[in-house]
């Protein structure tokens, strides 16, 4: 259970500060083990997810900060972590979006399915909307698929000897 220390406590993703005439104060907070990973901008993911990292973080900083100079910094330091992740200028200066968090009902008439191919996929779902037929993605790799043939057909215990791939050992020393 968290404990106030200094007069502020850690609830979720908010720091909540008490102040001297009882008045709440509230911001983002990050554990002390935060290391600001983010999706890379240049990644193979659709592009939709990369939009959420960055709406979901400026939304984050609009609704808990509640003074106008800590949603600043806030956004500042969302703004600069994502430009280092690849983001482009055009995306990071955008107004935060109002309704994103709604889930909007479109009316649809289909679904497809279909394997991400980075720029083919994006362009198909926003051709098919027109069209009221709502596109998801499927990642095309995984890790099954990387893995050598040897590791895939017999596991670890298909290996001969005590070694597995990579000359890493199967036994305690």
């Amino acid at each position: 259970m968290e404990k106030e220390t200094n007069g502020s406590i850690a609830f979720l993703d908010t720091l909540i500060t008490r102040l001297e005439h009882g008045q709440l104060r509230s911001k983002v907070y990050r554990k002390p083990t935060h290391t600001c990973k983010y999706l890379h901008f240049r990644s193979e993911h659709p592009v939709a997810h990369k939009r959420a990292v960055l709406n979901t973080l400026l939304q984050r900083a609009d609704k808990l900060c509640d003074q106008e100079s800590e949603q600043k910094k806030e956004i500042d330091l969302v703004r600069s972590t994502l430009k280092q992740k690849g983001h482009p200028d055009r995306l990071l200066h955008r107004k935060i979006p109002a309704n994103a968090t709604k889930n909007q009902e479109r009316e649809t008439i289909g679904l497809a399915i279909l394997p991400y191919l980075p720029g083919l996929t994006d362009q198909i779902k926003r051709c098919s909307t027109a069209d009221k037929i709502q596109v998801a993605s499927k990642p095309v790799r995984k890790l099954a698929n990387l893995l050598s043939s040897d590791v895939t057909r017999g596991g670890w215990a298909g290996c001969r000897g005590p070694r597995a791939p990579g000359g890493t050992s199967l036994t305690k020393n």
